[in-house]
């Protein structure tokens, strides 16, 4: 079975950000379900951010969140986010993460508070924008038109769509594209859109795939899994670049 798709051996192996691999890898914050069981989309993920340069560190559910220390923050998907964080009723028998949406609620004021790169996937974005004040919809396919996807375990891997992404922003200048194709692994998606945030790319009927804080030096939500499409150089250079801005210590927003 493929981790990832699309994928060329050779630049996989090759390719990865090799002058941030000369030094010192920057530490990236990443977190699981409570349950704390490696599954196969952690794995994935943990492996994607090694072979873009960076150190992986699991975040503690029993520390301190001000004793959690480093240089970047990446949350990924997931079980879906709690509905009462955005003063919604939750679904009945869902299996909600609480405590993974408590512990993610906090590392990202964290890292707001420090102006630490973060970059949000699927669920991570959709709680990036609940924690700046904004909505979810619970079933985007009753809000948007033709938004009724495969949502098969093939489909995951090989069904693409298109999205719109808007110029002068911060997707914009790392993928250098009006139009991307991407996976869909999601039914929810972003409402009401948060404070200081902006939308940066959605798809043609509407539906947000891409959020940004301008001000901050990397501050990105995505709707779709980046990770599961390692193998193109656009979507390697999305986490080089949030590494490498880790790295940096910038302060200021990313600047190609």
């Amino acid at each position: 079975m493929p981790l990832l798709t699309g994928l060329n051996i050779r630049s996989f192996l090759l390719k990865p950000s090799l002058s941030i691999m000369r030094k010192s890898r920057p530490i990236i914050g990443i977190t699981r379900p409570e349950s704390k069981r490696m599954n196969l989309s952690f794995i994935i993920l943990a492996i994607t951010i090694w072979l873009s340069g960076g150190k992986v560190k699991i975040t503690s559910y029993d520390e301190n969140i001000d004793d959690q220390n480093f240089d970047g923050l990446l949350l990924g998907g997931g079980t879906d986010v709690f509905p009462g964080l955005f003063f919604k009723d939750p679904i009945e028998d869902y299996p909600y993460d609480m405590k993974r949406d408590s512990l993610e609620v906090n590392l990202l004021k964290k890292a707001i508070r420090e102006k630490l790169p973060v970059f949000a996937i699927c669920r991570g974005a959709q709680l990036m924008n609940v924690v700046n004040g904004g909505t979810l919809h619970l079933d985007m396919t009753k809000v948007y038109e033709g938004a009724n996807y495969p949502d098969t375990y093939l489909s995951y891997l090989f069904f693409r769509k298109k999205i719109i992404v808007y110029e002068d922003t911060l997707l914009y200048k790392i993928s250098r594209k009006k139009e991307i194709m991407v996976n869909s692994i999601h039914k929810r998606s972003i409402d009401k859109v948060g404070k200081d945030l902006i939308v940066t790319a959605r798809e043609p009927n509407g539906v947000v795939q891409a959020i940004e804080k301008p001000e901050h030096p990397f501050f990105l939500g995505v709707q779709f899994h980046p990770e599961r499409l390692f193998g193109k150089r656009l979507f390697r250079r999305l986490f080089r670049v949030f590494i490498e801005t880790a790295g940096s210590k910038k302060s200021e927003p990313f600047k190609d």
